[in-house]
Parts: structure tokens; sequence; C-alpha cells
């Protein structure tokens, strides 16, 4: 057994347990304790009778028909033909044990495609529809091509649906569609009534759309908690009524690491607004690490909406990763809003994010939302510049509504932070050691590291400015242990830490000819 990481174009790339387990075991998926292990040995996925109960042998549908609760359904002894097993007959496949395992191939992945199953304003064109209260869990498939169609009823799980839990670890979901024409659709791609979790996997171009109702999660939409670890989730939609989500949605608490969360879109009707292109999180804790959101769209925020709505004990906490490229095409916010008691920024870079609106009141940058009341906000070594207004040229980076709303660091703004704020309204002050000045980023691109990030200019004011607050080692590209290449540690040749998600190495190559100037 293996874990497994998402390369830059969304390929798997697999490292030894052992090193994961190395590498803080919380970085690989859990383990699970299955019974019998029934063994698929045909390649058609349509023939729901032939198998043997005796030798625990058969079809894909027969060995999940006939499991029992926490057995394993296995299929990585195929040999069909284009590594594919297509379903075109009998619909979805129904899990009902409380919890299953369905395990497949480790690269190139088996995939089970659903295309060629019916399509119409009513059709169960799924994938795995999971009616027990357990886990579903599903390891090294990829899949493709599901589809659920409703007129009068929501429509969930293009490819996945759960009424319990989903764990996906090495999978990548791929063109699935959930669409309603009169009531929600929910989860493109997957979605969990309770919590959904995902490692090492891709979820990619699928979409939740409603015609007539909202639309929410274009890939994933978990009523629980949402689990993001060497994920990559990109090019998904949600279009419908006041959308949310267009990447994901998220109903409890969330946590991503080494992801990417990149160019989805979220639609909306002309006469409504729709938050979160790229994440709705509405769960009390909320966690991003090492990642990068970026190239989201949406009519408002873009990036990453945390709704919470000021819940007792609710937290944001954002460390060692990168908010770029969002975009919110007719309102404000491009790169984040938060709403929580509380508000975490360390060694982070949040830039180039966009707005049609924006000013003292809503930035494009960060906002801090205070309708349901005051928030705590902490400011560590975070870089944020080069947020605009669409046809403006003055930055708006971070603000508050109503005034006062944020109180950064405790108050005590004499300590140092050593940020890089551009653009900054806040009426309780920011830190006196803050810095205003352009830090001269370069684009967006792969540095190293398993998520794109924003290099410095050799003369960027953000190198040694910064500190290691959050006590973390390395700078969002990690160690080597876990990309497999460089340590790529938070203190290089200095004797501080550069401000923002990105250090510069004694070693890297710096072309000063690709950088980004401010306004």
């Amino acid at each position: 057994m293996s874990c497994e990481s998402p390369g830059r174009a969304g390929a798997l790339q697999r490292r030894p347990l052992a090193t994961c387990i190395a590498a803080l075991c919380a970085l690989c998926a859990p383990a699970a304790s299955f019974a019998a292990k029934w063994t698929v040995d045909s390649c058609d996925g349509d023939d729901a009778f032939t198998g043997s109960l005796a030798t625990k042998t058969g079809t894909l549908r027969f060995a999940v028909a006939q499991a029992s609760d926490n057995d394993t359904v296995d299929l990585s002894g195929l040999n069909c033909a284009n590594s594919k097993i297509s379903l075109t007959t009998g619909g979805y496949i129904t899990v009902a044990q409380p919890s299953l395992k369905i395990m497949g191939q480790s690269g190139p992945a088996l995939t089970i495609d659903a295309s060629a199953l019916p399509n119409g304003p009513i059709a169960y064109s799924g994938i795995f529809y999971h009616t027990g209260n357990g886990t579903l869990t599903i390891q090294d498939l990829a899949l493709t091509g599901g589809h659920i169609n409703h007129e009068y009823a929501d429509s969930k799980g293009g490819c996945v649906f759960s009424s319990g839990n989903v764990v996906l670890e090495g999978v990548s979901a791929t063109s699935c569609s959930a669409h309603s024409s009169y009531w929600a659709a929910k989860g493109g791609a997957v979605y969990a009534k309770g919590n959904a979790s995902l490692y090492d996997s891709v979820v990619s171009g699928s979409a939740a759309t409603a015609d007539a109702s909202t639309a929410q999660g274009g890939g994933i939409y978990a009523k629980g908690g949402l689990t993001l670890e060497f994920v990559t989730l990109s090019g998904n939609k949600a279009d419908g009524t006041f959308s949310r989500g267009g990447g994901a949605h998220a109903g409890g608490n969330f946590l991503a690491t080494y992801t990417t969360i990149d160019g989805n879109k979220l639609y909306n009707k002309p006469e409504d607004v729709s938050y979160g292109g790229g994440l709705y999180l509405k769960g009390g804790v909320n966690t991003i690490s090492a990642s990068t959101i970026s190239g989201n769209v949406s009519a408002a925020v873009a990036g990453v909406d945390v709704a919470a709505h000021g819940a007792s004990g609710s937290i944001f906490q954002i460390s060692n990763s990168t908010v770029s490229g969002n975009h919110a095409v007719d309102d404000w916010i491009g790169g984040l809003r938060v709403d929580t008691k509380a508000a975490k920024f360390y060694n982070s870079t949040i830039a180039f994010n966009a707005a049609k609106f924006g000013g003292p009141n809503a930035s494009t940058g960060v906002f801090f939302d205070g309708d349901w009341g005051p928030i705590a906000v902490s400011l560590e070594s975070t870089l944020v510049s080069n947020n605009l207004v669409d046809g403006s040229a003055t930055e708006s980076g971070l603000s508050e509504f109503p005034s006062g709303t944020a109180t950064v660091n405790g108050g005590l703004l004499v300590a140092p932070a050593n940020n890089l704020i551009r653009g900054a309204t806040i009426a309780n002050g920011l830190p006196t050691d803050t810095k205003t000045d352009c830090p001269l980023l370069g684009r967006l691109r792969d540095n190293g590291g398993l998520t794109r990030t924003h290099a410095l200019l050799s003369k960027s004011p953000a190198i040694d400015s910064g500190n290691d607050f959050a006590l973390v080692s390395y700078d969002q590209r990690g160690a080597a242990l876990i990309n497999g290449a460089l340590d790529y540690v938070r203190t290089s040749g200095g004797s501080n830490t550069d401000i923002g998600a990105y250090e510069v190495q004694q070693a890297d190559v710096v072309f000063n000819t690709d950088f980004e100037g401010c306004p």
C-alpha cells in the first residue's frame, strides 16, 4: 500500500506508505478495518447476477450487492480493455451496506465510466449510490461520466452519493454532473450527507446545476466536515440561484493541506449574487495550510467564503498558503471573506485578486465581515498586495465592516508582527511595523513543491523581514519528505524568515524579468 500526491497537472505521484508515516501520519488516509474480500473477476459493468457466493467472486454489481458490512470489493486483479469498466444499463450501483470499501488498481488507475448510461430530464445514472449510514471508501479508481438528473427533487452526487460518509483515496472524479430543473443541485461529483475525506485525489470538470433553485458544491458537497489532503480541485462549477461553492461546499469543519483549488466557477442568475467561487465554508473550524487557491471566479467572494456567521468558538486559520488571481466579476471581494469569531493569518500570500467593486468597506483581498459580531484577528508575516478593483490602480487589500469589527493581534500593535500589507482599512489599526512597500512578486507558477507560489524578486522588501510565529519549519513548498525533491526551509540564508508563503532559498534561481510591480 502507498500514499499518493497530486502532480502539477493532476497526475498522482506515489510515495511509500512508510514515508508517509514518517512524514506525519495525519497526512495519510486513516486506516480502516474491513472484513471479507470479494474479488471482481469480470470487466462487465452491467451484469448484476453473475458470480459465486462460495468463492466470493463475480461482476462488480454482483460483488457490491452480495458483500456484507465492512467487506472489501477488490478490482485490483482485473485486466480490462483500455483499463475501463463501462456502465451502459442498470443505472448507478447501489451500496446498501453501512460501510464498504471498493478497491481499484494503482497507476494507471482503472476507470469506471458511466457516460453511456441513460440521460434525460430524470436520470439515475451516477456510479456509486451509498444508502448506508457508515462510510463508503473508494481507493485507486478513476470515476467519470456519472450524471444525476431530477425535475421535482434535489439532485445529489453526480458520481458518488452517500447517506453517510465518503473517503476517497487515490481517486479521480471527472466530468460528473448533478442537475435539477426545479429543486436544488448539490455535489456535481461527490455528495456526502455526513463527512467527506479526500486524500491524494483529483476532482475536476464537474458541475452542479439548478434551473430554478440553488446549486451548491460544483465539485464536492459535504453536509458535514470536509478534509482535503494532497488534492486537486479544479475546473468545477455550480450554476443556479444564490449558488454557493463552485469548487466545494462544506457544512462542517474544513481542512485543506497541500491542496490546489484552481479555476472553479460559480454562476448565478442575473438577479442573484453567488458566493465562494473556490470554497464555501459553513463550519466552525476552518484550516488551510500549504495550499493554493487561485483563478476561481464568482459573482462575489471568488476565492474563499468563510460563512460561520459568528458562531461561538468559530475560527479560520490560513498558514503557508497562497490566495491569488481570484475574480469577483459582478460584486466585491476577490480573495477571502471571513465572519468567524477568530481569524489567523500566518506566513501567507494574498495577491492579485480582483473584484468589480471594492474600497474601504469591501476590499478585494481580505474582508472581515462583522455583521455577526467582532473578530479577533492575528496577522503574522503575511503579505497582502496587488489586490485591485476592476479598472482601478488603487489597491484594496484588507478591510472590515462595520468599522471596528477587527481587532488585530489583540490590540498589541507595537509588538513585531512583520507583515507587508497594501491598501488596508482597519479602524483599530495594524501593527506599527507593517510594511507597505511593493513586494515585487513573481507570477504564480511552479517554483517547486506540490502547489504553485509567488516567488520574491531578489530586492523584495519581504526578504528577511518576516517571522516564524507559527513555528513552521518549511515554507509552502514543504519538506523533501513531502514533495519528493527538496527541503524548502522557512529560514534560509538570512537571520529572519521572509514575509509570505514563499521563502527564498540559497539555491533558488530568481528571474527578475518575471516579476510584477505595483500600481
